[in-house]
């Protein structure tokens, strides 16, 4: 049958022959759609012809059906048969004679403005992710909010991490797209000015909001807040506000409440010290512990002996500076009292056996921001609960300032080590998973501190429904801040990293080598130049080789154009995709309607943060000593002072000259009473 198809038609199987032809040609020349052209100029010439002849002759008669034909049956025919020839030499000759396509081309056969990529597994292997190959654990297009009454498989698609876009249409990863569902944490790495809040942390907002996870966001300056807080709401969510740059707006939130039990005392108090400024020559080791044992007494001190109210980290530091004698008494008589672990008052002994003076003068200094003022109001209350965060649709924001930002980076750790051990206990209780699902999304990362743990929950977070997607820019300040041995384990756990751009060379080096090595197609050219006529009648000569190269070498990464990036996977070859502004996904028109209404409601011309926070006021009441005056009403009684070498002593030093108190005899021989 297709014998005689071939025999009868010809003129067809020709047309067939130089379709495939050109087409293969135009894809070796990164032309797509060349197949087309001697179709499409057969056309245009059959018809051009076929128009002149009926116009000269009306009776001409034309059947399309033998244009292909040996014996095509009529004059008319036989025109347009030929007419077809010529079309279709014409299409092909624009298929020769174009130019391979010199526009930049970076996908999975060509890099580097066309360089083509050769299949040679002994040169290479690396190439970047194409559209199947990303499809496998990713959607592609914006995000939506699932309809009512969706299934839990179609809403698991509605949201996801939005890496970039491909074919202009943005990547989202799927954790549960895979049989074996991988982690969404995400580290992203771009210097000032490449775009990273635009790019990736508000559209990872709008995703996360679509698809009904709580949100922890990191807010430099604020930005965030002002842009998306009252989008937020319209999307039924709470919206909470820990703000560090202007404490008298937002909610207030207090570390020495939120410690439940003595290991979270401890590990918040050795983040508030590890994360402080090194003051002077006093920041090895030992002096951390003293500065560690002081502030933890004086916490334990503050749970037992002292009203709601001043159970607060002013109060504590407020404490540190009180007469050591005094501060002794109140341990014994809470002690005594059984108000005062025993941890409490051996905590206090091993501050006290030597150097108190260093570790008080020591830990003030690194926390004086912290002992007065605004940020010491807003530290003074609770308001905040975090376990409604992984309960309930929530967001909430954490304003910090963009620079100056290290004395406060010790609330700020803390802050942050409560959310994750509130959320862990909160999807424990729940059969291992958190009731609604949490996105911490943390800008600006190094300067949080170091949260202790960190590199163990950013392991375990995916189990328990929580996502942690990091922003820095640049690696060397991860490792600042946990050191070369933990920022592998931190960098390994997030399965997608992200380079949005920028020049330090440690950061450029890391994602060269995760591009790996590919194979390329080389052309080399060779001339003869020996003798001085040869340079003019001899002809170069072109070979092409396989050769290998990195996919990306550190300094083409440097100087990548501003709006690509690229992107590292556990599980699948690097992709370098296009930047996605936020601009571009259809929430953007919600959120510019929803701020323009709350202006005009606000009845002002800008918006800002104060028309949308609302205001606390909160106060932090310090317990004051007055050595002078006597004590305060909430200090217990003492005996009065007592002579000593004919001098009064107003306030005695040495634990011996106390009142006495009826302690256990253990505690009683360790503190040299008996």
């Amino acid at each position: 049958m297709l014998l005689g198809w071939c025999r009868n038609d010809p003129f067809a199987v020709l047309l067939l022959g130089s379709m495939i032809a050109c087409g293969y040609l135009g894809k070796q020349k990164g032309q797509a759609g060349s197949w087309a052209y001697p179709l499409i100029g057969g056309i245009v010439v059959t018809s051009f012809v076929a128009c002149i002849l009926k116009v000269a002759n009306p009776q001409t008669v034309f059947n399309p059906f033998q244009y292909f034909a040996l014996h095509p049956g009529s004059l008319g025919n036989a025109a347009c048969r030929d007419s077809m020839l010529i079309g279709e030499a014409l299409g092909a000759i624009i298929v020769l004679v174009r130019k391979e396509k010199t526009g930049p081309r970076n996908d999975h056969e060509y890099i580097h403005d066309n360089l083509k990529m050769a299949s040679n597994a002994q040169k290479g292997t690396s190439h970047y992710a194409s559209a199947a190959e990303l499809m496998v654990f990713s959607e592609f297009g914006p995000p939506t909010v699932p309809r009512e009454g969706a299934s839990a498989r179609e809403r698991i698609f509605c949201g996801g991490t939005i890496l970039g876009k491909m074919n202009n249409q943005p990547v989202r990863v799927i954790a549960n797209k895979t049989s074996l569902p991988m982690t969404e944490h995400v580290a992203v790495c771009a210097e000032t000015g490449k775009g990273k809040t635009m790019s990736y942390v508000i559209p990872n907002i709008i995703s996360a909001a679509c698809a009904g996870e709580s949100l922890v966001i990191t807010d430099p300056k604020g930005e965030l807040t002002l842009l998306l807080s009252g989008w937020l709401r319209s999307m039924g969510y709470d919206v909470y506000v820990f703000n560090l740059q202007n404490p008298e707006l937002g909610n207030c939130w207090n570390m020495v409440a939120e410690c439940q039990d003595e290991e979270e005392i401890s590990a918040a108090v050795e983040a508030l010290v590890v994360n402080g400024p090194a003051v002077a020559d006093k920041s090895g080791g030992y002096w951390l512990s003293k500065e560690t044992q002081l502030l933890e007494s004086l916490i334990y001190l503050l749970k037992a002996d002292f009203p709601p109210e001043m159970q607060h980290l002013p109060a504590a530091l407020s404490l540190a500076v009180w007469p050591e004698a005094v501060l002794t008494e109140r341990f014994m008589r809470a002690y005594k009292e059984r108000r005062l672990p025993k941890v409490g008052i051996d905590t206090w002994q091993g501050t006290r056996v030597a150097n108190i003076e260093n570790a008080i003068s020591g830990l003030t200094a690194k926390l004086k921001v912290l002992r007065s003022g605004k940020v010491a109001n807003l530290i003074s209350r609770q308001e905040i609960n975090m376990t409604d965060i992984g309960r309930k649709k929530a967001a909430l924001f954490c304003i910090i300032p963009a620079n100056g930002v290290s004395h406060l980076r010790p609330v700020i750790s803390t802050f942050y080590y409560f959310f994750f051990r509130r959320l862990y206990s909160l999807a424990e209780s729940n059969g291992g998973r958190l009731p609604n699902p949490t996105r911490f999304l943390l800008d600006e990362f190094a300067n949080i501190g170091q949260i202790p743990g960190f590199p163990e929950i950013i392991s375990t977070a995916r189990s328990f429904g929580i996502k942690v997607q990091l922003v820095l820019q640049t690696l060397s300040q991860l490792n600042n801040v946990y050191g070369r041995e933990n920022a592998p384990t931190i960098l390994s756990s997030c399965t997608s990293n992200i380079f949005l751009g920028g020049k330090d060379k440690e950061t450029c080096r890391y994602f060269s080598d995760g591009c790996g090595v590919a194979a390329v197609l080389a052309e080399q050219e060779k001339r003869d130049i020996s003798l001085p006529l040869s340079r003019q009648w001899r002809r170069t000569e072109k070979t092409q080789t396989t050769a290998s190269r990195m996919l990306m070498e550190p300094y083409e990464l440097s100087q990548m154009p501003i709006e690509d990036e690229i992107v590292l996977f556990s599980s699948s070859p690097p992709a370098r995709l296009k930047k996605l502004h936020w601009t571009e996904l259809p929430q953007a028109a919600e959120i510019v309607d929803v701020n323009e209404n709350i202006r005009r409601e606000a009845g002002v011309d800008d918006l800002k943060l104060e028309h949308i926070i609302p205001r606390n006021d909160a106060r932090a009441v310090i317990p004051d000593y007055d050595g002078d005056s006597g004590q305060q009403d909430y200090l217990p009684k003492s005996r009065p002072p007592r002579k000593r070498d004919g001098g009064d002593v107003s306030i005695v030093r040495k634990v011996k000259s106390l009142p006495d108190l009826d302690i256990d005899d253990d505690v009683a021989k360790s503190w040299g009473l008996k």
